[in-house]
Order: C-alpha cells, then sequence, then structure tokens
C-alpha cells in the first residue's frame, strides 16, 4: 500500500526506515544533535522524543490528507539521522516527550484517517501550536511544570485569504506548575481576508499553578477583514492558584472589521486564589466591530484575593441568552458589568461578593430574569448601578456596616435610567446608605413592583430625590431613616 501511495528515496541506511514510511534527507551524526523516534503500530503513529535535549516537530497531512508528514527542525532528527518521515494508514497520533523544553506545531492538517491527537509533553518551557488544522476526533495535550504556550490560531494576513482550524471532537489542555499561557485566537489583517475557529465538542482548561494567561480571541484589524470565533461544546476554564489573567474578547478594529465570537454553551471559568482579572468584553475602534454572544448559561467564580471582573464594555452589547453568575471569595474585589444584555427570564442571575471591601457596578444593561446582587460581609462596600432594567424580581443584599447603595446616584455616559419591573427587596447591613438620584438632572428611577427596604441597627438612611424617583407602590420601609 504505501509504495503506491510514496516514492522511496535511497539512503545509504535504508535498513533504518521501517515499513510505512519514507526517509527524506540526508544524514545526520545522531550523536550531536537531538533525535525523536517515530513509530507506525496498527495505525497509531507514536513519536517519543529525546529525553536529553528539547525537541521541535512539526506535523501535516499530505496526499490530499491521505498521509501524515513528520518533520524535525531545529536540529532535531527522527529515528537517528532522518529530518522528516512520511506515514501512511494513521488513524491516531502520540508524542510523548520528557523533561526538555519542546515544540510541537500542527500545522496545514486536515487527515481524511486521523481521528485522534493525543500530547503528553513533560517538565519544561513547551510550546504547542495548531493552526489551520482539522481534527475530527479527540485532542488532549498535557504538560509538566515549567511556562508552557498552548496556541490554537487560524490567521489570514492579506488579500482575500481564508484560514479555517477545526476541531470537532473533544479538547482537553492540562498544563502543570509554571507560568502558562493558553490561547486561541481567530486573526484577520487586511482586504477581505477571513479566518475561522470552530470548536465542536467540550472544551476543558486547567492550567495549575503559577501567574497564567488564558485568551479566547476574535480578532480583525482593517479593511472589512473577517473573523468568526465559534465554540460550539461546553467550555470550562480552571486556573490554580497565583495571579491569573483571563481574557474573552470579539475585537474589531477599522475601516468595517467585523470580529464575531459566538459561544453556544455553557461556559464556566473558575480562577482560584490570587489576585486576578477576568475580563468578557467586545472592543470596537474607527469603524470596526466585535460582536460576543453567549447562548446560555456564562458562570465566573473568582476565588479569595483581589480580583477584579469586567464582563461588557462600552463599545457594544454582550448578549447572554442564559444566566449570568459571578461569584467572588475574600479581597478587595471589583465587579464591573456594563452592556449586558441578558435574555432568558428562567433562573435567577447572581452577583455574590466575599469578604473584605467589595465594589459593583451594574451598567446599561438588561436582565430578563430575576437578580439578586449581593455585597458580601466586609464594611464599606459599594453598589452603584445606573440606565439598567431590571425585568425580573430584584434583591440588593449589603451585609457589612456602612455600605453605599447607589442608584442613578453617579455620573454616566448613557442616556436613560433605571426600571425595576418587579418585586424589589433591599436588605442592608448597620448603617447602610441607600441613595436613588444625585440632584434634579438625575436619570429617572422607577419601581413598577412592591419594593421592601429593611435596614439594622444602626439605622441606615435612605435619600430618594424627588422627582426622580418613582413608586407605583408605596414601598414599606424597615429600620431604615428617610433623609
Amino acid at each position: 500500500m504505501l509504495s503506491s501511495l510514496f516514492t522511496r528515496r535511497t539512503v545509504a541506511r535504508s535498513t533504518r526506515a521501517n515499513a510505512g514510511l519514507r526517509p527524506s534527507a540526508e544524514m545526520l551524526d545522531a550523536r550531536i544533535l537531538p533525535s525523536a523516534t517515530a513509530t507506525l503500530s496498527r495505525g497509531v503513529l507514536t513519536v517519543k522524543g529525546d529525553v536529553a535535549a528539547a525537541n521541535n516537530l512539526t506535523f501535516e497531512t499530505i496526499n490530499g490528507g491521505n498521509g501524515v508528514r513528520v518533520t524535525g527542525t531545529g536540529g532535531t532528527l527522527l529515528n537517528e539521522d532522518l529530518t522528516e518521515l512520511d506515514f501512511a494508514g494513521v488513524t491516531s497520533i502520540k508524542v510523548i516527550t520528557g523533561a526538555t523544553s519542546d515544540s510541537i506545531t500542527i500545522r496545514a492538517f486536515d487527515s481524511l484517517t486521523v481521528k485522534n491527537v493525543t500530547l503528553s509533553l513533560g517538565n519544561g518551557n513547551n510550546t504547542v501550536s495548531i493552526s489551520d488544522a482539522v481534527i475530527e476526533g479527540k485532542l488532549a495535550i498535557t504538560t509538566g511544570n515549567g511556562e508552557d504556550t498552548i496556541r490554537v490560531a487560524s490567521i489570514a494576513s492579506f488579500g482575500t485569504s481564508t484560514s479555517v482550524t477545526t476541531l470537532n471532537g473533544p479538547v482537553t489542555i492540562n498544563t502543570g506548575s509554571g507560568a502558562d499561557s493558553i490561547i486561541i485566537r481567530c486573526d484577520t489583517a487586511f482586504d477581505s481576508s477571513t479566518a475561522f475557529i470552530t470548536l465542536n465538542g467540550p472544551l476543558t482548561i486547567n492550567t495549575g499553578n503559577g501567574d497564567d494567561r488564558v485568551v479566547f480571541e476574535s480578532f480583525a484589524a482593517f479593511d472589512q477583514a473577517a473573523s468568526t470565533l465559534t465554540l460550539n461544546g461546553i467550555v470550562k476554564v480552571t486556573t490554580g492558584n497565583d495571579n491569573d489573567l483571563i481574557d474573552v474578547v470579539a475585537d474589531g478594529g477599522f475601516d468595517s472589521a467585523f470580529a464575531d465570537f459566538d459561544v453556544n454553551n455553557h461556559f464556566t471559568i473558575n480562577s482560584g486564589s490570587g489576585d486576578d482579572g477576568i475580563s468578557v468584553r467586545t472592543a470596537d475602534f474607527l469603524g470596526g466591530h466585535g460582536d460576543l454572544d453567549f447562548s446560555r448559561n456564562l458562570t465566573i467564580a473568582a476565588g479569595n484575593d483581589d480580583d477584579e471582573v469586567w464582563i461588557g464594555s462600552s463599545s457594544s452589547d454582550i448578549a447572554i441568552g442564559g444566566i449570568l453568575r459571578v461569584t467572588t471569595g475574600s479581597g478587595i474585589d471589583d465587579l464591573t458589568v456594563e452592556r449586558v444584555q441578558q435574555t432568558s427570564s428562567v433562573g435567577s442571575n447572581s452577583f455574590s461578593m466575599g469578604n473584605d471591601l467589595d465594589t459593583v457596578r451594574i451598567r446599561a444593561s438588561v436582565f430578563a430574569a430575576a437578580t439578586s446582587t449581593n455585597l458580601g460581609s466586609g464594611n464599606n462596600n459599594v453598589l452603584e448601578i445606573s440606565q439598567a432594567g431590571f425585568q425580573g424580581n430584584a434583591s440588593l443584599i449589603s451585609q457589612g456596616r456602612e455600605d453605599v447603595l447607589r442608584i442613578e446616584n453617579t455620573s454616566s455616559p448613557y442616556i436613560g435610567g433605571t426600571t425595576f419591573s418587579g418585586k424589589v427587596t433591599v436588605s442592608a447591613g448597620p448603617s447602610a446608605s441607600l441613595l436613588i438620584g444625585f440632584d434634579n438632572s438625575s436619570p429617572l428611577t422607577t419601581f413598577l413592583g412592591s419594593v421592601t427596604l429593611t435596614g439594622k441597627s444602626p439605622f441606615g438612611t435612605a435619600t430618594f430625590i424627588d422627582g426622580r424617583v418613582v413608586f407605583t407602590i408605596p414601598p414599606v420601609v424597615k429600620k431604615f431613616q428617610l433623609a
């Protein structure tokens, strides 16, 4: 079968070439350069790296997807003395390396036969790059300790070029301790170029301890370039302790460039302890547009220490078809929800802050489902609500001492007021302040349902600016002094 597919080149030591492969380079001194071994058995292509030196390996498909080519780069040899090997009949790929800083590249890969790809890299600063690739089955990437970088990319630079990366099966990425970077990026530059990344199966990312960075980005730069990043399976991102950065962004640039990012299943982030930064956002510049849509639930759990969570942006709306939930632990935390359109009335949105001094800002957002905001048990917490719509019941909970709850009490670039369509319950801690409006020009705050305000001793104060607050039903006030 092999002879009908490939032409064997004559080499001086052809006895080293196993059935199912073709050597394609002059032999070099294997004692000088690292050497990996590549074997094919029952459809499984297994490549074992040199345990004593860094391995640099590239995988791509040949012959219309019927074969797989393995290339050693940067001085890496295959089977002691070759730089390139071709295989037919490959149904899965396994790569195993030791405690060295290895580089694995999968590119121009669209196999008719390969289903699963497993990369097991040991300790060291490893790099995995997957681009312009279609993988039909499971993709599993595991690295040990070290500063690892994993990239899944689709990049189209100029002209009418198109780049496509599709992962149809489940994807798991597990990195050990160390400052790791995991980047899934769809990138177009100029002149109507297009790029697509589609993940059809579930995606699970676990980065371990260390100052890690996880990025999901759809980016289009100039001149009607377009990028589309689509996640169809359940996504779970877990980072360990230390200071992590997680960025989920649709970034449109200039001149009608369009960046589309569609999340069609549940998306969960758990950032662990440490001073973490989490952003879920769009970015629009001059004439460009970024569009970010979640069809189902978006759940964010930031652990202890000082965290900053930003959902939305001032440039364009983010749509959430399911429920939005954000939880933080102990520490000084900051949460901003801006230009979010939550459209499902089933279930309950929740913003739950932990101990210590926390700040929550809700701006220019609409929530179809019931929404609970809990500032946690620290003191001097702050809640700011402006130009928002709460279509379901709303609960505002303040457990600390001297917390401040502001509704249309701060300046805002947005037009319009805040409307509570359902029942509103405010439960405040000792000496809390509830401030609605700031002067006669404040946007209007409207309560269409019942309102219950309950404080604790020593009583707090509730201040309503005349003419800027509308109660359809007179509020019930308990343990609050009306200023």
